[in-house]
């Protein structure tokens, strides 16, 4: 009995926190409700335990334990079909039917001394009426759906969510324990899987994050990636590659293909080797560079290996050993000349992938001063300092060149300006942040950031967008990041 009491505090605990958390959590009230409903299975099971005795039967506990039990599987239905449809919510006639079976349950055993519908003991010998075996079919039906509703989500979910849904699965199982083989431990296994559910309703999101198709988020990149296994054979390839790659005389790569006659020359599947090929034929051919990652299966071992191939020009601004790629001498970031000719490639690139582009414009606010203060040296000391914090915040994947005297553009491949705006944020809080050192004095040093995204026109108009929302940002104040608003 004690055990059942201490369970039933944990559960109310449980409940308590979930209440606490509703508005700032969807379905919390799911939780809550399974979580409250648990305490009284437990704390029902207790009173039972110390109030049943030879012709005393507690009629309304049992009714309590009946109600709760159903409550709870009404709660944990509720869950288990968020997790397959995120921000579902039942409709209000089926909420309707949950309230309403526990209500009458609970009525119907309280009320059973005078019609018996619940079960009787004719002999000494319990022997369940059709109230209680309607009632099981019910339960049972719930949990076969929660059941169902939950393989279907595990079948597709990453590791991570794994575990969460497998938690909801083992609640499920000890609910149709109790319900149908009537052992006692049942509760304790709720309230315990009920435990570990909270950090994943309210910490992970399990009722409203939407699982991501990971196959689909391949095929939809703009970079062409070719799956091969062990022995090198085409296994699989995303939109991207089926669009760039043909085999000598015009037709398409086929499964079971080598690596030799898919990407038309010998690419060693090895980590860290970076190999020129050339995708596709005539006007269309471009020339990219590959990398080669290993893919494992579950237990760990190999099963093939993934190629990502990038465009040579827009991966040479990443290789300080491409001689083609020229860099400012006094920043180390691209020249004007080698920045344009990346705006003009990534802009085509947007046009024909239908892939987000956004740049930022970046200005040094009051640059004028510091060379009137300290001394042109020390000018281009803190042009230097700050092309190394902002290339350093920005990431591998955004190129930055130098614009014209204290004004930088980082091209953003691939990034909305929304999230091009998140970058920009970064590598303004990356240049203030921490004050320059300019000879014997440290001195606070702010840009000024316009984002601006590709909305189908030249490159021309992306910079005096990206323009516009940087000088909107100075006349807000200085030292912050502006967008362009999207063209009507």
């Amino acid at each position: 009995m004690a055990v059942s009491v201490v369970a039933g505090l944990v559960a109310l605990m449980l409940a308590i926190s979930g209440w606490a958390r509703r508005r700032a959590t969807f379905g919390a009230g799911a939780f809550v409700a399974a979580a409250f409903a648990a305490a009284v299975w437990c704390w029902s099971i207790a009173a039972f335990d110390r109030l049943d005795e030879p012709g005393r039967y507690p009629y309304p506990v049992v009714g309590l334990w009946l109600a709760a039990v159903s409550a709870c599987v009404a709660a944990v239905f509720v869950m288990s079909r968020r997790a397959v449809l995120p921000r579902w919510s039942p409709p209000r006639w089926l909420v309707g039917v949950f309230v309403l079976e526990s209500i009458s349950i609970f009525v119907l055993e309280v009320t059973n001394p005078w019609h018996g519908l619940v079960g009787s003991k004719p002999g000494g010998e319990l022997v369940f009426g059709i109230a209680y075996q309607v009632h099981t079919a019910y339960c049972i039906a719930l949990v076969l759906a929660s059941a169902i509703a939950l393989a279907t989500r595990a079948s597709r979910a990453d590791r991570e969510q794994r575990s969460q849904i497998v938690v909801l699965q083992v609640l499920v199982v000890a609910i149709f324990v109790v319900e149908v083989g009537q052992l006692h431990l049942s509760q304790y296994i709720a309230v315990a899987g009920l435990a570990v559910l909270h950090r994943s309703v309210f910490g992970q999101g399990l009722n409203d994050v939407v699982p991501v198709d990971l196959g689909a988020a391949v095929d939809q990149m703009g970079d062409p990636v070719f799956f091969f296994d062990t022995r090198g054979r085409l296994v699989g390839l995303n939109a991207s590659a089926r669009r760039v790659v043909a085999v000598p005389g015009g037709s398409s790569v086929g499964v079971g293909d080598s690596v030799e006659t898919v990407l038309g020359t010998t690419v060693p599947l090895a980590e860290h080797v970076e190999t020129r090929v050339v995708l596709g034929s005539g006007a269309s051919a471009r020339e990219a560079v590959t990398r080669c990652s290993p893919l494992t299966d579950a237990q760990g071992r190999a099963s093939g290996w993934m190629i990502m191939c990038r465009d040579v020009a827009l991966a040479s601004t990443h290789s300080s050993s491409a001689d083609s790629v020229r860099h400012d001498p006094v920043t180390g970031v691209l020249t004007r000349g080698q920045l344009d000719q990346v705006l003009r490639r990534a802009v085509i690139a947007a046009r024909d992938e239908a892939e987000p582009l956004s740049i930022a414009l970046l200005d040094v606010d009051a640059f004028k001063a510091i060379n009137d203060t300290y001394g042109h040296v020390a000018g281009d000391e803190v042009l230097r300092e700050m092309a190394e914090r902002v290339d350093r915040a920005a990431g591998a994947a955004t190129v930055l060149g130098r614009f014209g005297g204290d004004e930088f553009v980082a091209v953003l491949a691939g990034r909305r300006a929304s999230e091009a705006a998140e970058v920009a944020e970064a590598m303004r809080a990356a240049v203030s942040g921490t004050p320059m050192t300019l000879g014997d004095v440290s001195a606070r040093v702010t840009v000024t950031i316009g984002v601006a995204q590709h909305d189908g026109g030249s490159v021309a108009d992306l910079l005096r967008a990206a323009d516009r929302a940087m000088y909107g940002a100075k006349r807000a104040g200085r030292d912050r990041v502006g967008t362009a608003r999207p063209s009507a």
